[in-house]
């Protein structure tokens, strides 16, 4: 992958912003016992994680101080040890766009993406496995409903 040079060798899952972003970490929590959350300071409390194990990113409120601390936080990840890390992405507007494109880069397009809770919830069940192809491109993705990620190539 391009741009590898300051993502984390521990595996990354972003989950994407939305209302059930809370839950969807801390289900991921619950379901990895060896894991760490990269996230925001307003989330801290929510966040089912010891203190330790939590790398704070700064406020959603200030993307400067966010941008500033990304690439040392990213680096934190692997210092924890840990098999996981759940990183917590921002709502892509301005220049949460390019924090969250940073994100996606170091998470190597590991993300939970709300389309994809949405089409479980049509469907009712959760498949064995899903491929989607891409309109207009000539690339498909694999969703994993166990770990409930879509993989982009």
């Amino acid at each position: 992958m391009k741009y590898r040079h300051y993502a984390p060798k521990t595996k990354c899952i972003l989950v994407e912003n939305g209302p059930e972003q809370i839950s969807k970490i801390n289900n991921l929590i619950s379901e990895n016992s060896n894991c760490c959350v990269l996230g925001f300071i307003e989330d801290r409390k929510a966040v089912n994680i010891p203190k330790d194990k939590f790398i704070c990113l700064g406020s959603k409120n200030n993307l400067q101080e966010i941008s500033s601390n990304i690439f040392s936080s990213l680096r934190k990840i692997d210092t924890l040890n840990c098999s996981l890390a759940i990183i917590e992405g921002l709502e892509k507007k301005n220049f949460g766009l390019s924090i969250m494109n940073r994100l996606v880069r170091a998470c190597e397009n590991n993300i939970i993406y709300k389309a994809v809770e949405m089409l479980y919830n049509s469907i009712g069940q959760e498949p064995s496995e899903l491929k989607l192809e891409l309109k207009n491109q000539s690339k498909s993705c694999l969703i994993k409903p166990k770990e409930r990620f879509l993989t982009l190539p």
